[in-house]
């Protein structure tokens, strides 16, 4: 069973949610390193724990702008979807690609990526045992907002509505950013809680989060 450890990242424009993820032997991944590159080495060190990758939700700074430091300090590979790396021309020397629904498995951690544009074009959610950590896909009150290049609040729709057929009730969902409530609340907390997940209609939804955009 994996234990989660949240680094709590301000840069006095946003406030990221930094995951370090680990298991029994001590075997950690980074999710969306940004920022604070001594506050997350701190934390590795107290923790003693050995990095053995970083996984991207998806290519906006706030999100990635230390995986290639990082990657280079620790000499472990990052983990970015196929799409969201072409579309963005975002590159790494040391790097590994997922897929949606491939399994796969870093040091002896298995991820299961979940691909989920309309926050950018090839934003993944990374499905680890009873956790999900859905970067700007999904919040636990809102989802990411669709104006980006590459966004999309169809595919937002799409991406939602597959989140609600695979995801079981009691699944914990770990997004980027927390707003009116704190991460790790259940998927059945979520669904009655999130007013883009209760919308079951296209055009209501695409209206909706367009409006709120402007």
């Amino acid at each position: 069973m994996i234990k989660i450890y949240t680094v709590k990242i301000n840069n006095n424009k946003t406030k990221n949610n930094v995951y370090i993820i680990t298991n029994k032997l001590q075997q950690a991944l980074i999710i969306d390193p940004a920022w604070d590159f001594a506050g997350i080495k701190s934390s590795i060190k107290s923790l003693n724990l050995r990095v053995k990758g970083i996984l991207l939700t998806h290519h906006h700074s706030d999100h990635s702008n230390l995986a290639k430091k990082i990657s280079h300090y620790y000499n472990v590979p990052v983990i970015i979807s196929k799409i969201e790396s072409d579309y963005y021309k975002m590159y790494f020397s040391n790097q590994l690609f997922c897929f949606d629904e491939q399994e796969i498995k870093i040091g002896n951690i298995l991820i299961r990526p979940l691909v989920t544009p309309g926050h950018t074009k090839g934003s993944v959610c990374y499905l680890v045992e009873n956790n999900l950590f859905s970067g700007d896909t999904l919040f636990i009150d809102g989802c990411g907002i669709c104006s980006c290049e590459g966004g999309s609040a169809i595919e937002m729709f799409y991406s939602l509505s597959k989140l609600k057929q695979i995801l079981q009730n009691d699944i914990l969902i770990y997004p980027g950013h927390s707003y009116r409530y704190s991460s790790g609340k259940s998927m059945e907390f979520v669904l009655n809680n999130n007013i883009y997940m209760q919308i079951n209609d296209l055009t209501m939804f695409r209206d909706r989060r367009e409006i709120g955009e402007n």
